[in-house]
């Protein structure tokens, strides 16, 4: 039998849980309020791992973006087909 420190966090977990199920389903007393800020909680990083799994659940390669994010200056300056043919060379000062 394990006896260690981690094997006992989840004592007190089990114990609450234990008695807001016995408040809710024996009793059908309403739960305290600590129990419904929980449960949103819950809920609500549920709802944010779903999204977050969601995204994940494609297995094509993402597209390689090509061009800037957003135009720079786009009344000001235009690229030439001069500028788009090859990066200017970097020069190290």
């Amino acid at each position: 039998m394990n006896t260690s420190i981690a094997f006992l966090l989840h004592v007190p977990l089990v114990l609450v849980l234990g008695w807001l199920a016995y408040r809710r389903i024996v009793k059908k007393a309403p739960l305290p309020r600590f129990a419904l800020v929980l449960s949103r909680f819950i809920r609500f990083v549920a709802v944010i791992a779903l999204f977050g799994l969601a995204g994940c659940a494609s297995t094509e390669a993402l597209p390689i973006a090509q061009g800037p994010l957003f135009a720079l200056n786009p009344t000001h300056w235009h690229a030439t087909a001069k500028d788009l043919e090859a990066p200017p060379p970097v020069v190290n000062p």
